[in-house]
């Protein structure tokens, strides 16, 4: 897997196979919101931090400082290996632009975030009802035995992704799997959501499980903050600094 896929699948999750449809309806983007939320509060998400643990096979573990914001800012800090050989890199997502930046706060990429995964699964899980026109949804039975509620969202209104499906648990609303995919086919993912925690009154992810075709990257998430303070300035880029 490429540094900028795994950079990319940073954050992101998941689908599993299931099969024995039953009935179909539609639901407005309002109402997969409600229905089918990645965390359960009383009031709505507005930011999230986390800290994010990440192996893979064949690869170097890596540690992701993660910020979120549901107006679409990003920052993920990442540190490779730190012991062994220090690795540090910023991505920053601000606006229309992705910014990769180095140790030294120089800025090695910059380009278009329009098709940015992270900043599209971000809105997602923060505001599903500003990216999700409608969904369709159906009953089934995975190989397990359980019933699961499966959505195919209509993101038409997301630019550079091309469709995207999630399955939750019908009691808990919490979602067990995602899947989505560039528009381009250049990039697809896939993650399943094994465990949660409680935050507060929140239920948030413990574990992630994603794959773009190559070996699992498993994520463990800890420190995790639910609506913390994250001012414009930690998603400022270089060039937009005084």
């Amino acid at each position: 897997m490429t540094l900028a896929k795994t950079l990319s699948l940073a954050g992101i999750a998941v689908l599993a196979a299931f099969a024995s449809a039953a009935c179909t309806s539609t639901l407005t983007g309002d109402e997969f919101a409600a229905e089918a939320p990645l965390v359960v509060s009383g009031a709505p998400l507005k930011s999230v931090s986390y800290v994010a643990d990440y192996t893979q096979e064949g690869a170097l573990p890596f540690t992701c400082e993660v910020k979120l914001r549901s107006d679409g800012m990003i920052r993920r800090n990442y540190t490779w290996n730190e012991a062994e050989q220090p690795l540090t890199v910023s991505i920053v997502v601000n606006g229309p632009r992705t910014a990769k930046i180095d140790a030294s706060g120089a800025v090695s990429e910059l380009k278009d975030s329009t098709a940015d995964m992270a900043k599209f699964f971000a809105r997602l899980i923060l505001a599903p009802e500003t990216v999700v026109a409608s969904a369709d949804r159906s009953v089934m039975n995975g190989s397990d035995g359980h019933a699961r509620y499966v959505y195919w969202l209509d993101v038409s209104g997301a630019p550079g992704v091309s469709s995207c499906s999630v399955t939750a648990d019908p009691s808990s609303r919490l979602w067990t799997s995602f899947r989505a995919a560039t528009s381009d086919d250049s990039f697809e993912v896939f993650s399943t959501f094994p465990e949660y925690q409680t935050v507060g009154d929140v239920m948030f992810p413990s574990r992630i499980v994603s794959t773009t075709g190559g070996a699992p990257v498993r994520c463990t998430l800890r420190e995790v903050e639910i609506n913390p303070e994250l001012p414009d300035a930690l998603f400022e880029l270089p060039d937009q600094q005084d």
